[in-house]
């Protein structure tokens, strides 16, 4: 089996920018949440950590996929 690659193989050119920022916005939407004592960024109640968990784990799956 022929290991050589064929090809530049690496990342999409968005693929990390939008992996930081979900990673960044993630952990500033939280402590945001967790600071204002869940009165701010939206007016959800504890959905507010739903929000920011999904951000943090939609960005954790991008950090799968860097090469």
């Amino acid at each position: 089996m022929d290991r050589r690659r064929k090809g530049k193989e690496g990342n999409p050119a968005w693929l990390v920018p939008t992996m930081c920022t979900l990673l960044v916005l993630s952990l500033v939407y939280l402590v945001v949440f967790y600071v204002s004592t869940g009165a701010y960024p939206l007016p959800i109640g504890s959905w507010n950590l739903a929000v920011g968990f999904t951000l943090l784990f939609a960005g954790g799956a991008l950090a799968t996929r860097w090469k």
